[in-house]
């Protein structure tokens, strides 16, 4: 978007101004440059009905998402390293993570999930 990102944050910070990036758990289907990995590697968490990494997301928004498997830790290296990219390495040290429940289109009565650490209503 900006067509100097580190100079965008250290102007700001030169006013005093630290930048925090709000961002949810999700990866968009459609638009992101880490979806194939990510899906490829087992870093979503799953529906345990179809076994899909899917989320609410996936189903009822313009991109498509699925969420990121919090509980494991190959994909959260994987998603610090792709934030660290496109952000952290240009001085923004702030993350505000939003959403960071599982969304459903069902009642979520537990289970619903796979993670790596287990099953939603073990691990929830």
């Amino acid at each position: 978007c900006w067509p100097d990102p580190g100079k965008m944050v250290n102007s700001l910070k030169d006013m005093g101004v630290e930048v925090m990036v709000s961002t949810w758990p999700y990866v968009a289907i459609k638009n992101s440059i880490h979806w194939k990995r990510f899906e490829t590697q087992g870093y979503f968490a799953a529906d345990s009905r179809s076994g899909e990494a899917r989320s609410y997301y996936r189903d009822f928004s313009e991109f498509g998402s699925a969420l990121i498997d919090a509980t494991n830790p190959a994909a959260m290296k994987a998603t610090f390293e792709a934030w660290y990219q496109g952000y952290g390495k240009y001085g923004i040290k702030a993350i505000w993570l939003d959403s960071s429940e599982p969304d459903s289109s069902r009642y979520i009565r537990g289970g619903e999930w796979t993670f790596y650490g287990g099953r939603s209503s073990e691990i929830l």
